[in-house]
């Protein structure tokens, strides 16, 4: 769970169907994307924390971004900019 917009703002939760007993296949359907300004200095930043990056920073048509997986197998991705500032989407 993710509070954003401050205490006036709102929760953004990943919730698996059916609990705990979702398996690893079936986390990879599911993907939460954040977005940064700073992409290369939150790499750092997590890498030395200990996130393990399968998809470390690169870039696309339509962003750069880099991709890992949360500790219950979720994959999270980070992407620098709004999405489709580039103008490809």
């Amino acid at each position: 769970m993710v509070r954003v917009g401050g205490p006036g703002g709102g929760t953004i939760g990943l919730l698996p169907v059916g609990g705990s007993s979702v398996n690893r296949p079936d986390r990879a359907g599911i993907h939460i994307e954040l977005t940064t300004d700073h992409l290369d200095a939150l790499y750092e930043e997590l890498k030395a924390r200990g996130v393990e990056f399968f998809e470390p920073p690169h870039e696309e048509p339509w962003e750069r971004s880099m991709r890992a997986y949360d500790p219950d197998g979720y994959t999270v991705e980070f992407a620098e900019g709004r999405r489709g500032h580039r103008g490809v989407m």
